[in-house]
Formats: C-alpha cells, sequence, structure tokens
C-alpha cells in the first residue's frame, strides 16, 4: 500500500473518531461542565451577598464597639457621666453612621438609653416602636468576655433588624462588664439597594410562604448547600436561602436571580462544534501538508513551543523529549545540557543565598539578644546588691541581746530603736530588689519569646494586629537600665494615647527597644551625668510617627546617609552594626520605615518611625 493510501486510510479514520469523539464530549463532559459553571456562579452570588450581608454586622459591631470600649461609657452605664447622652449620642452622628438604633442596656439588662431613628426623615422615633422585648434581645445581652461579639437579625414591628453588641468595658479592654451596647440596621429597601450595588448581583428578600416547598418547578439543590433552585424560564434561575433571626428562626427568604448566559453560551459552543466538522475537508489538507513536513517542520515547531513552555513555566527542571539521531534530536540534546548547567549554577546561588540568609538572622537575634541581656545584667547586678547589703549580724546580735533577762532599759530603747530603722532599711532595699528582678524576670521572658519568634519565623507570615503606641512604648521603656551612676530619664508626650498602629507586637517591641536602648548608650557615650530621651507622636501623610529623641552623643554627617545599612556602626567601639538595619527591614515589612536627623557630633539625635494608623 502506498504512502498517499496509507495517508487517506489514516484521515478516514480520523474523521470518524474525531465525529465519534466530539459528540461524546459534548455530551458528557462540555455541557455538564457549563452547567457546572453555572451552578457554581449562582452558588458565588449568593456567597456574594451573604459576605455583604456579614460586612453589614461587622460595620455594626465595630461602631458598637467604639462607643462599648470607652471609659466614659463605663462611667455613663453606671449612672456617672450625666452629661454622657447629651454630648455623645446626638442624632445627627447616628445618621452620620446610618446606624438606626442605639440601645444601651446595664448589667442587670435594664435599658438605660435607647434611640430609634427614622434615617431617611432624619427624626427620631419612640424605643417602644419597636416591638423587641427584652427577651427575644437577651441573647444580645450575654456577653461572658470583653473581647466578645453577638451579631444577628430580629423581626420588629418596623420590620427586619440587623443587630450587633459589644459588651461595655474600660477603654483599656479591663473588666468587669458593666452592661451592653446594641447598634441596629433596618433591612429596608435603602440597605437592600447598597448591598445590591455593592455585590452587583440581582437579589431580593421576600416574605416566608408556608406552601413554598410544594410550589416549586424543577427545582434541583446545589451541591454543598442548602440552596434551593427554581427555574423561571429558559433565561435566568433563581436560588433561595432562608435568613434566620438570632433565634434560630426563619424570618426571610433572599433570592439571588442569575442570568443562565452560561448555558447559552455552552450551547452556541457545541453548534460551532458540530458546524466545524464541515471544515475537515480542510483540516484532511493541512494534515497532508504538515505530513509532507514531518521530518523538519513538526519536530522544529514541537521544540520552539517546549522551550516557549519551560521560558514561562520558569521551571529549568523541564527537559525537551530527545529521539532520534537526527540534527533536531542533537539540537534538542545540547538545549537539555544547557539547562542542566543553568540548573546546577542555580542551585549553587541559592545555597550561598541561604547560608547568608542564616548568618545575618543569627546575627540579628544575637543582637537583639544582647539588647535584651544589657538590662537584665544591670538589673541583676542591682539587686545582688540589695541583697548583700541586707545581709548583716548587727540585727542578730541586737535582737539576741534584746531577749536578754538583765538588760538596761535605755539600753533596750536604743536596741529597739536600732531594729526599728534597720529592718525599714531592710524593706527599702527588699522592696528595690524584688523590683529589679521583676525587670529581669520580664526581660527573661523577652528573651524567651526572641528565640521562640526566630524558631517559627520560617513557617509564619507575620502576624499584623492592631496596637496601642502608649502601652507599646511604656512596655518598651520599662526596660531601660537602673543605673544610680547616671540619671537618664524617659519622657513620654500626652499625645501616645491617642494613637493606635498596625504592627506585630513582638517585632515591634525590638525595634523600640534598639532605639531606646541606642539612645540611651549615646548619651552615656557624651560622658554626660544626666540625660532625657523624649518620645512624641504625630500624623504625618496618613501614617503615625513615632519620634524618640536624645540629647546624646549624636551622628556625624557622614555617619547620617548610611547610618541604616547593614554593619554600619555610630558607636566608638564598632560594636553593632546590625541593629538599625534589622529595625529599618522590620518596619518596611509591616509598612513603615524610619528615619534619622541630628545636627551633628554632641548635638544629639532623633529617629522618627512610622507606622500604618489602625
Amino acid at each position: 500500500m502506498t504512502i498517499k493510501r496509507q495517508i487517506t486510510l489514516v484521515l478516514c479514520l480520523l474523521m470518524l473518531v474525531t465525529a465519534g469523539v466530539s459528540y461524546r464530549l459534548m455530551t458528557d463532559a462540555i455541557l455538564p461542565t457549563f452547567q457546572r459553571l453555572e451552578n457554581n456562579a449562582a452558588a458565588a452570588n449568593v456567597a456574594r451577598v451573604e459576605k455583604a450581608i456579614t460586612h453589614v454586622y461587622h460595620n455594626l459591631a465595630k461602631q458598637a464597639g467604639d462607643y462599648a470600649i470607652w471609659d466614659e461609657t463605663y462611667e455613663f452605664i453606671q449612672g456617672r457621666h450625666s452629661n454622657y447622652a447629651a454630648s455623645n449620642l446626638t442624632l445627627t452622628g447616628f445618621v452620620n453612621f446610618e446606624t438606626s438604633i442605639a440601645l444601651f442596656y446595664d448589667q442587670n439588662q435594664r435599658l438605660l438609653w435607647g434611640m430609634l431613628i427614622d434615617l431617611e426623615q432624619q427624626i427620631e422615633l419612640p424605643v417602644s416602636d419597636l416591638g423587641i422585648s427584652v427577651s427575644e434581645l437577651s441573647p444580645f445581652l450575654e456577653h461572658t468576655r470583653v473581647h466578645s461579639t453577638i451579631s444577628g437579625a430580629l423581626n420588629s414591628s418596623l420590620g427586619v433588624v440587623l443587630l450587633a453588641s459589644r459588651p461595655i468595658v474600660k477603654t483599656n479592654m479591663d473588666g468587669p462588664i458593666k452592661g451592653t451596647l446594641i447598634f441596629g440596621k433596618f433591612l429596608d429597601k435603602g440597605l437592600i439597594d447598597r448591598l445590591r450595588s455593592r455585590t452587583e448581583v440581582d437579589l431580593a428578600f421576600t416574605e416566608l410562604a408556608p406552601q413554598e416547598n410544594n410550589d416549586r418547578h424543577e427545582s434541583d439543590s446545589v451541591p454543598g448547600s442548602d440552596i434551593t433552585t427554581t427555574q423561571l424560564d429558559e433565561f435566568a434561575r433563581i436560588d433561595r436561602r432562608v435568613l434566620k433571626d438570632i433565634h434560630g428562626e426563619p424570618i426571610l427568604v433572599l433570592e439571588v436571580r442569575t442570568p443562565k448566559d452560561i448555558t447559552k453560551l455552552g450551547q452556541q459552543a457545541l453548534g460551532n462544534m458540530f458546524a466545524s466538522l464541515a471544515m475537515l475537508g480542510f483540516v484532511i489538507a493541512i494534515a497532508i501538508w504538515l505530513l509532507l513536513h514531518f521530518l523538519v517542520v513538526n519536530p522544529l515547531h514541537v521544540i520552539g513551543q517546549r522551550i516557549t513552555q519551560i521560558k514561562h513555566a520558569d521551571d529549568i527542571n523541564q527537559r525537551l523529549d530527545v529521539t532520534g539521531r537526527n540534527e533536531v534530536s542533537l539540537l534538542a540534546s545540547t538545549f537539555n545540557e544547557l539547562l542542566d548547567k543553568l540548573q546546577s549554577t542555580r542551585r549553587e546561588l541559592q545555597t550561598q543565598s541561604y547560608k547568608a540568609g542564616r548568618a545575618e538572622t543569627a546575627s540579628t537575634v544575637l543582637h537583639n539578644i544582647r539588647n535584651a541581656l544589657t538590662p537584665l545584667i544591670n538589673r541583676a547586678a542591682s539587686a545582688s546588691l540589695a541583697v548583700r547589703a541586707i545581709i548583716g549580724g548587727n540585727m542578730l546580735r541586737a535582737a539576741e541581746e534584746l531577749a536578754g533577762n538583765e538588760l538596761d532599759p535605755a539600753r533596750r530603747e536604743k536596741l529597739a530603736e536600732y531594729l526599728t530603722v534597720a529592718l525599714n532599711e531592710q524593706r527599702s532595699k527588699t522592696d528595690t530588689a524584688l523590683a529589679d528582678l521583676d525587670v529581669v524576670s520580664a526581660q527573661v521572658k523577652q528573651v524567651e519569646q526572641i528565640l521562640k519568634d526566630q524558631e517559627n519565623v520560617s513557617r509564619v507570615e507575620t502576624v499584623m494586629e492592631t496596637i496601642s503606641l502608649e502601652s507599646v512604648v511604656l512596655e518598651a521603656a520599662s526596660v531601660l537600665p537602673n543605673d544610680a551612676e547616671h540619671s537618664i530619664r524617659i519622657e513620654l508626650a500626652p499625645e501616645l494615647g491617642k494613637h493606635k498602629i498596625r504592627g506585630n507586637h513582638i517585632s515591634l517591641m525590638q525595634v523600640l527597644h534598639n532605639i531606646i536602648i541606642n539612645a540611651y548608650e549615646s548619651i552615656l557615650r557624651s560622658d554626660a551625668r544626666r540625660g532625657v530621651i523624649s518620645v512624641s507622636a504625630r500624623v504625618d501623610d496618613s501614617l503615625v510617627c513615632l519620634s524618640i529623641a536624645d540629647d546624646g552623643a549624636g551622628i556625624e554627617p557622614a555617619m547620617k546617609q548610611r547610618i541604616f545599612a547593614r554593619g554600619v556602626s555610630s558607636k566608638k567601639d564598632g560594636r553593632g552594626g546590625l541593629g538599625l538595619h534589622w529595625c529599618a527591614n522590620t518596619l518596611a515589612s509591616m509598612g513603615g520605615k524610619i528615619k534619622a536627623e541630628s545636627s551633628g557630633a554632641g548635638e544629639g539625635a532623633v529617629f522618627h518611625l512610622y507606622f500604618p494608623a489602625a
């Protein structure tokens, strides 16, 4: 049989196989795939709406928290702040929040203050118009933890309301809980329109129909959910999910309408696929041409495509398939050898980079531990001196002499006075030693936390949290060495308490510790007997800027431009060079930055630390 006949036979078989596979593919794979895509799109629309409703609850809880976690509210709920409501609970404020309901309950679940607002007319209505009893609200009033949030829906006389409650505690999140604050919004047309705009989904809320389950037409269930899908017509489908209240009782039905565009697209695709069979004759001609060029054109094309795939995948572990012993196979083999050399070189670079990274990490950890150990050693030495001063035999001898029966009254009075003075002095030294030991204990825990942090850093991403700037500065300042020889104090500006930032608490503590210790050592290097470290804060271009200033040795102009470079240190003994470099990298990883200012040697320095505002 000639080659042409063989090609003709192969092409005829190919046509039959193509027709059969195409039909099977369309009926068993493609159509169900489009249907699954449509089901997934409908489920995604419902999930998007539910997420938007959850976001409404989250905003209500956040707004309630702004009032509930506040010292003034804490005083008000106990009846000790008569001007609180007039100053803070205004109609305008709640209208701006788009909050319709605000209810303040004391710890005995009694309504202390409430406001019901018609947002459309911006007028206040009687709270009794809600028609919600305390027993219906009881799930919102059962807070046992200061951080708890309870949210849910209820049916009121004016319609369905979405509510969120927070326990009323002090600003620093201390208890005990003295009451509950509830904020709410009506699930009215305005809120539904905002949900529809935010999700870009055709949605509606309808009343529950008693015969709904019996009246469905061509309905089925979406796998993995409790959504009931009802086909209205050939153009659209509707998905329903029951909205339940805080007690678990159904109150509304969420309806999401999804156009059946995906199914129509699949049907059109199938029609086009069948139409493509008519082009088979043209494909046969192309196939013959490809067979004639099989020995040269096709292998080169395959190799080109494979090289392109390797390029875009950025995976040099892949290789070209080498078959035969012709020139094309030699080209593929040579390319594979180049990939082998490139892979070897890349592994060597990765190994060197890994070793360098481990060395830098170790240096940084040791530097942080050394900074933590400096106040620990000072405080331990101070505690040791205080304890040694306590030990003495004079008091024992005086006590033994007082225990004797034959003792002159004047002598007895002097010994008693001596013991009183000695014991008071001993108590003072004991208190000093205990305070120093408390700081030592805190520093040991910090060293332990540094080691734990480093152990987990390769596995856990940095956890960002909201941090009070004042509290973290106070915590970092507590480790300032207590040096009797040098009087160095730290001054904190009152505005620190007004700022909250986003960052990782442990990393931030290490950064502040580094900067404060550097300021302390800078004052010591200036040979001054006294010094001041000033800490202030301000808002700078949406970032919170924390400024730490000292009146120490300052920074020379030539050093200021590279003070944050790795290995650069302004200390005379050449120690360090890692702390500020690590601080800059750590702040950058949290979305912040650091700057240094100094008028020159002996003029002190100011470090500006920038953090994202919370």
